[in-house]
C-alpha cells in the first residue's frame, strides 16, 4: 500500500522502496549493466575487455592478500607488471568509470509538476497504484468490452478480454526519465481501456542492458503480482510490450526473447527510438509480432544520420507487420512529460501543444494495440 501527501511536490513511494533502490546500487549486476551501457555508449565509450582485466586485477590482489605472506604480496604489487597494469589499465577504466557513473546520477531527469499531479489524481480515484519498482494505470470500470474493462481491485467484476488484443502493456521509460514522467501518456491509454504498467528502472534508469531492471523474470513476476488485484489476470496473459527512447530499444531486446514462449509479446511499439544508437538496437525482423513505430517530426535525437543509418534500423523492424507514423511539430520530451532538454540536439523545439501530441500519440498507440488481428498491416 502507499499514502499520497497533501499538497506535496512527490508522490510517496511505498515504505522500504528507497532503501531497496540504494540496495540495487551494490548488485553485481547492476555495476556489470553500467559496464555494459559505457562499453556500448556512443557519448563516453569503456572498452569492456580493459575494465574486466580490471576486474581480475584486483580479484587477484584480494586473493593473494588472503593466502600469501605479507612479503610475497609486497613483491607482487610492486612488481613492473602490476605497477604498469595500475598505471595503464586499473586506475584510468576505475576513473572513467566512476566519470560515467556520476554522469549518469547527476543527470537524472524528473517529472513535470503535471505529471504527479496525474498520478496522485489517479490513485485517490482509484485508477492507479504504486508499487516499489512499477506503476499501474486502470481502465474505467465501465470499459467492459474492451481488453481490461471489468477490472476491479476488489475482484467484484468479471474479465472480457478481446480475443486478439493484449490484457495489458508494459511500458518501459526513456533514458534517466523518472518513471512518473509517464504518468499522463500513461493515464490516457488507460481511458482507451487497456491497464499499463510502467516500470521503474531505478537505480540508474538504464533499462536496455543486462541486470539493469528489464527481463522476462521481472515480468513474470509482475503478472504473477497483478493476479491478486486483477480479475482474470494470470502469470500467461497477453501482454505488449512499449517504450519510449532508449525503453523502446528495452522492449525491442525483450521482444526478441525466443526461450520462452509464455513471454512473447502479443504487440510492440516504440515511440522516439533513433536509428543512430545502433549499438543497442536488436534485431527482430524474423519475429511476426504485431509492431507500431512513431516518431515526432521536429525529434532532433531521431533524425537518422543517413539514409544507410535509417535503412538499417528499419530492416531490423519485423519485415510484414511493423506500421510507421510519423505525428508533425512534436519533440523527442513530448512522447513523456518531463522539461525540455537545454540542448535542442537531445530532443528539438516542438510546433505543436504537449497535451495535443499527447492525444495524437495514445489515440494511434491504442487504436493498434486494440485492433482486430486480422486487419491488413502496411509495412
Amino acid at each position: 500500500s502507499m499514502g499520497v501527501s497533501s499538497g506535496s511536490a512527490a508522490v510517496h513511494q511505498p515504505i522500504g522502496t528507497r532503501i531497496v533502490e540504494k540496495g540495487l546500487l551494490f548488485s553485481p549486476r547492476t555495476w556489470w549493466g553500467l559496464a555494459l551501457f559505457q562499453a556500448t555508449s556512443p557519448f563516453r565509450p569503456l572498452r569492456l575487455d580493459v575494465f574486466l582485466q580490471s576486474l581480475v586485477a584486483i580479484a587477484t590482489t584480494l586473493v593473494l592478500s588472503l593466502f600469501s605472506p605479507r612479503r610475497l604480496l609486497l613483491a607482487a604489487v610492486l612488481s613492473p607488471w602490476s605497477l604498469g597494469l595500475l598505471a595503464t589499465s586499473v586506475i584510468p577504466t576505475m576513473v572513467s568509470f566512476a566519470s560515467g557513473f556520476a554522469n549518469l546520477t547527476q543527470n537524472r531527469i524528473p517529472p513535470l509538476p503535471s505529471a504527479i499531479s496525474t498520478l496522485q489524481e489517479r490513485i485517490e480515484s482509484g485508477r492507479a497504484y504504486r508499487y516499489r519498482r512499477y506503476d499501474v494505470y486502470l481502465p474505467p470500470k465501465e470499459e467492459l468490452t474492451t481488453t481490461l474493462g471489468g477490472v476491479d481491485p476488489q475482484r467484484q467484476h468479471e474479465q472480457t478480454e478481446s480475443p486478439s488484443s493484449p490484457s495489458l502493456l508494459f511500458f518501459f521509460p526513456g533514458m534517466l526519465v523518472h518513471h512518473t514522467a509517464y504518468s499522463e501518456v500513461a493515464s490516457k491509454l488507460s481511458d482507451h481501456g487497456i491497464l499499463v504498467v510502467v516500470l521503474s528502472m531505478e537505480p540508474i534508469r538504464l533499462g536496455v542492458f543486462g541486470g539493469l531492471g528489464a527481463s522476462p523474470k521481472r515480468l513474470r513476476k509482475i503478472l504473477r503480482q497483478l493476479g491478486d488485484t486483477v480479475v482474470g489476470m494470470t502469470s500467461d496473459s497477453k501482454f505488449a510490450l512499449g517504450g519510449h527512447s532508449l525503453g523502446a530499444f528495452t522492449a525491442m531486446k525483450l521482444a526478441s526473447q525466443e526461450d520462452d514462449e509464455l513471454m512473447k509479446p502479443s504487440h510492440l511499439f516504440l515511440w522516439g527510438a533513433s536509428p543512430n544508437f545502433e549499438s543497442v538496437h536488436t534485431d527482430i525482423s524474423s519475429t511476426s509480432v504485431p509492431c507500431l513505430l512513431v516518431q515526432a517530426s521536429k525529434d532532433n535525437l531521431c533524425t537518422p544520420s543517413s539514409k544507410d543509418v535509417l535503412q538499417r534500423f528499419h530492416d531490423r523492424l519485423p519485415k510484414s507487420t511493423t506500421v510507421f507514423h510519423n505525428i508533425f511539430g512534436g519533440a523527442h520530451h513530448q512522447f513523456g512529460s518531463y522539461a525540455e532538454p537545454e540542448d535542442v540536439r537531445y530532443g528539438g523545439v516542438p510546433e505543436i501543444d504537449t497535451a495535443k501530441f499527447h492525444d495524437k500519440l495514445c489515440h494511434v498507440t491504442s487504436k493498434f494495440l486494440l485492433r482486430s488481428s486480422k486487419q491488413d498491416r502496411r509495412r
